[in-house]
Order: structure tokens, then C-alpha cells, then sequence
């Protein structure tokens, strides 16, 4: 059984200029431990989009890019590619994911578990559906300049991995 949810979600900034979510994320499952995760306050809006991509594409735990659950996002930019580049400290707690067949293998530290790729998918999806539903209780947004059109491409990659619009 795994238990992915975000938990004590809040805004750093004001509340309507802020885009990104933070708060701690539970995370337990049989055979993989993640114990520096449960002080990390974390961007869980970022986490969930890092969770999204990973129903689709494979990551390799990386000591030097974007990690799966980041300390922060301060900026987001929209590239051109249809995903949003989203840009914060290297600090945080990586996982990789890699898929084969029907399972998914989770790898963190030393720790490597496989989990039904249908299990793994809900758990991404109540965890993102979660951030959503944060979202979806607080004020409207209102990005700053330089935020605008990255956030309008959080919101359009997030729909298209999700399938469900993001609650603006």
C-alpha cells in the first residue's frame, strides 16, 4: 500500500500573488524510505506536476537538477516545449521512476520498490487532485509579470497530464 499526500498546505507570500503551493508531504511505502521528506517543508504544486510527468516519462534521481519534491519554485517559464520550466534552490528529495510493463520501480538512496503502474497512477492523481482542491479553496491567482506566462503553461501542462483543469 502507498500513501502519497500532501499535508499543512499554505502560501508563503500573499496569498493571491503567490502560485505556488508549499506544505510537507506524507509519503509512506513498504520497502522504501524517505525520512528527510518529512521535515522538508516543500512546492507539493511542483511536486504534483514532477508526479504527473512521471506517469509518462522515466526519471533518474539527479544530485544536480530539479528534484521530485523541491525546497522551492521561485520562477516559472514557459519554454516553448509545452512544459513549464519550473526554477528554485537544488535543495530538496528526489525519487526516480522508471517503468517496466505493468509495474513501476521507485528508487530513492538505496531503496528500490516496484508498485503496479495502476497503483502508482492513483496515487499521483488523488496527490495532484489534492494540491488542486488547496488551490480551488484559496483566492484566485494574480502572477506577477514575470510569472504570467509561466504559470499559464503550469495550468495548460497540468490539465493535459491530468486531464481536469486546474482551478485558477
Amino acid at each position: 500500500m502507498i500513501v502519497l499526500r500532501p499535508v499543512e498546505m499554505h502560501w508563503l507570500g500573499e496569498p493571491k500573488a503567490d502560485v505556488c503551493a508549499h506544505g510537507h508531504v506524507m509519503f509512506r511505502m513498504p520497502g522504501l524510505d524517505l525520512p528527510e521528506l518529512v521535515a522538508l517543508d516543500c512546492t507539493v504544486s511542483a511536486a504534483a506536476l514532477y508526479l504527473l510527468r512521471s506517469l509518462s516519462s522515466d526519471r533518474a534521481p539527479s544530485p544536480v537538477s530539479e528534484r521530485m519534491f523541491p525546497c522551492c519554485g521561485h520562477s516559472l517559464h514557459d519554454v516553448g516545449d509545452g512544459d513549464v520550466l519550473v526554477i528554485g534552490c537544488s535543495y530538496g528529495v528526489d525519487l526516480g521512476v522508471h517503468h517496466d510493463g505493468a509495474y513501476v520501480l521507485l528508487t530513492s538512496n538505496e531503496d528500490c520498490v516496484a508498485i503496479r503502474r495502476i497503483l502508482w497512477r492513483a496515487a499521483v492523481f488523488q496527490f495532484a487532485d489534492d494540491v488542486a482542491e488547496f488551490y480551488a479553496r484559496s483566492q484566485s491567482k494574480s502572477p506577477s509579470d514575470s510569472d504570467r506566462d509561466g504559470h499559464r503553461c503550469f495550468l495548460a501542462e497540468w490539465e493535459r497530464r491530468r486531464g481536469r483543469r486546474f482551478p485558477e
